[in-house]
């Protein structure tokens, strides 16, 4: 539309325009989103780690895995991997 209202040398070069904008402001969006689930990324990693450090001391001090696995969260199977 904007090519046949104007002519075409104009049209083309606002199409070109709006649609580096709109590429523009995308990329921006998709960074925003990537950095987002990158934190929560390494939120979930560090939570996870913390909790195995935490069931890891349990175990040195003579903790039950049933414990554990109360208190931290973590399966039996994932304790029984701390323990070799």
């Amino acid at each position: 539309m904007l090519i046949t209202t104007l002519n075409k040398e104009k049209g083309a070069e606002i199409i070109t325009s709006l649609a580096q904008g709109w590429k523009k402001e995308g990329i921006q969006d998709g960074i925003k989103i990537g950095k987002q689930d990158g934190i929560k990324i390494g939120e979930a990693r560090g939570e996870a780690k913390g909790r195995l450090e935490i069931a890891h001391s349990m175990l040195l001090d003579g903790d039950s895995v049933q414990k554990i696995v109360r208190i931290t969260g973590i399966s039996v199977s994932e304790i029984e991997r701390l323990k070799t």
